[in-house]
């Protein structure tokens, strides 16, 4: 082999190794994982929830295309952010697939109700979803507050009332 063709090969197996470590990444940044099988089965079942029977061409690659940005743009940090992103992704497509079906127009008044009444109960599905992924992102609410409205303190027992701080919280 010459220098150049030794030069060229290194360059090549270089740019392979950037360019798988780049997919990698990509993956990664679609489920959380950076298991190609996962992040492949991930998509596939995300692009399975998505309404695309009567799409033409275009409009189905823009769907998939929507998916894959919110996919990404969720961040998801490990598997399970990756799995909980999926879900919210189908709900969402099916809510809005009920709500497009609800404002056709000549619909039956129980055919739209109907319609209105399942996307009603995705969407309060995809909030538990977002309220989920939060609390595990440690992004939700971290402390409870509690309301004591009666105190019964019997003889020989002490009470405190008012606010009440350890000395580490002060």
């Amino acid at each position: 082999m010459t220098k150049g063709k030794i030069t060229q090969t290194i360059y090549q197996n270089a740019t392979k190794q950037v360019i798988a470590e780049q997919k990698k990444k990509m993956m990664q940044n679609l489920s959380g994982s950076r298991d190609e099988n996962f992040t492949q089965t991930l998509v596939n079942q995300t692009i399975g929830t998505l309404w695309l029977a009567q799409s033409n061409p275009g409009a189905k690659e823009t769907k998939i295309d929507a998916m894959f940005v919110a996919m990404s743009g969720a961040k998801p940090n490990d598997e399970l952010e990756g799995m909980l992103v999926g879900q919210m992704i189908a709900l969402h497509s099916a809510s809005m697939e009920c709500f497009r079906r609800a404002m056709l127009p000549d619909q039956d008044f129980e055919v739209r109700q109907a319609s209105l009444s399942q996307g009603n109960k995705l969407s309060r599905s995809y909030a538990i979803l977002l309220d989920t992924l939060d609390r595990y992102r440690g992004k939700g609410p971290t402390e409870q507050k509690v309301t004591v409205e009666h105190v019964n303190v019997y003889k020989g027992g002490q009470a405190i009332v008012g606010n009440v701080k350890s000395r580490e919280n002060q």
